[in-house]
């Protein structure tokens, strides 16, 4: 009897793991689609103090908080775009942000 419900217990652990795992994947697919992820999808700002509020606010697929790296230029088919490379701070993947900053003043 105890060989059963710890069986039980396994395949429903084992079953939480799997479903938690989905859901993880799920939500980096999501974060990794998201304007301001790629090169070819930047976010268009329309000044520096707008790129400082969604950067604090940017969040990775885990749902951790980024800590900026550093930032630079990067040359795309379409124009120049801004990129700030992110760690998260919790599960420590590297993220990049990229934006736009053609409306951007001086």
């Amino acid at each position: 009897m105890t060989g059963w419900i710890l069986g039980v217990a396994l395949v429903l652990a084992m079953g939480a793991m799997a479903a938690r795992s989905a859901r993880r994947s799920s939500r980096r697919r999501a974060a990794a689609s998201a304007p301001g992820r790629s090169a070819d999808r930047p976010l268009r700002i329309r000044s520096f103090r707008e790129l400082d509020e969604v950067a604090s606010k940017a969040r990775c697929g885990c749902g951790g908080s980024l800590h900026l790296l550093g930032e630079g230029s990067r040359s795309t088919p379409t124009g120049s775009v801004r990129v700030l490379r992110c760690e998260c701070e919790h599960c420590e993947e590297e993220v990049d942000l990229f934006f736009d900053l053609v409306e951007v003043r001086h």
